[in-house]
């Protein structure tokens, strides 16, 4: 039985200003990847210089960081047997130059620029891989892909002490003897009071004033 493995994938904002991240998502969907979550966003150069920090006082790393900070991005979490390693392979080597030479239709050949401007990013280890997709999902919760204890623990810490509440709420209010109705009574207490309800919260400034849409990459 095969088990699924995640890992982080960046579209980096030479390929978003290229036009290319709707077809290396493709590519990476027909390479067997499933795409379980994207978001696109801009680093500021504080989480630019926080996520490379393990190359910090490198000659590169400030041309490094001007560059993942020169326009938006995309994040994807990717998901297949053997993500971290198959993503790797398919992105190819690290300069988009040597990538042409040797795996010329590896996505860094076919989109890249440079030895910098590579055009995708890639966890290099499951470690790294959960560490990454925390850093840019840090709202995705845990699942059964981390492992039954990362599962345990989350219900621990977030699911338990709801749950607690809702059915001391219940014993004290003793609403029928009837199950299907304790059920539905707590049911309707976890709903109104769920941690993670969403609030409406009012527009600040001037309300008329037209919102600002995501940069496509077309």
């Amino acid at each position: 039985m095969s088990t699924l493995e995640r890992t982080l994938g960046l579209i980096k904002p030479d390929a978003v200003r290229a036009g290319k991240s709707r077809e290396i998502m493709q590519l990476a969907e027909l390479s067997g990847f499933q795409l379980l979550a994207k978001k696109t966003l801009q680093l500021s150069q504080e989480r630019a210089e926080e996520f490379y920090a393990e190359h910090q006082g490198k000659p590169f790393f400030p041309g490094l960081v001007g560059f993942m900070t020169s326009g938006p991005l995309y994040a994807m979490v990717l998901g297949r047997e053997d993500a971290v390693k198959s993503w790797r392979g398919l992105m190819g080597p690290t300069n988009s130059l040597t990538a042409r030479e040797q795996q010329p239709t590896c996505l860094r050949a076919l989109y890249g620029t440079n030895g910098t401007q590579n055009a995708t990013h890639g966890s290099d280890s499951s470690a790294s891989a959960n560490r990454e997709i925390a850093f840019f999902f840090p709202e995705l919760q845990p699942d059964a892909l981390e492992g039954p204890e990362a599962t345990a623990t989350y219900l621990q810490e977030n699911l338990n002490p709801t749950l607690l509440k809702g059915l001391t709420e219940l014993a004290r209010e003793k609403p029928s003897s009837n199950p299907r109705e304790v059920l539905r009574s707590l049911a309707f207490w976890l709903l109104e009071n769920n941690p993670n309800k969403p609030h409406v919260m009012e527009p600040e400034g001037d309300a008329s004033q037209p919102m600002v849409e995501e940069p496509d990459d077309d």
